[in-house]
């Protein structure tokens, strides 16, 4: 099985080997980049329909407010009962 890793974007990317693609490779939270993943690195790791179609960066996610109980004002004793 050969080992998929495609060129990073920018010089200063480190390249992260791994043979983990799909829905695997979304499981693994060290590996799982979201909508930051490229064109190129959808293509290679099979994520096309895995994720939405809108290619963002880290960036971009950081700044978006996280869904769910962390960011509601609900605490989780309120949600359970």
């Amino acid at each position: 099985m050969s080992t998929k890793s495609p060129a990073p974007n920018h010089a200063n990317e480190a390249v992260i080997r791994t043979r983990l693609s799909g829905y695997d490779l979304l499981l693994n939270a060290r590996l799982n980049k979201g909508t930051a993943f490229t064109e190129e690195e959808r293509d290679a790791f099979a994520l096309h329909g895995l994720l939405p179609p809108a290619v963002g960066t880290i960036e971009e996610q950081r700044e978006t407010p996280q869904a769910g109980p962390r960011s509601s004002r609900h605490s989780l004793r309120q949600i359970t009962t």
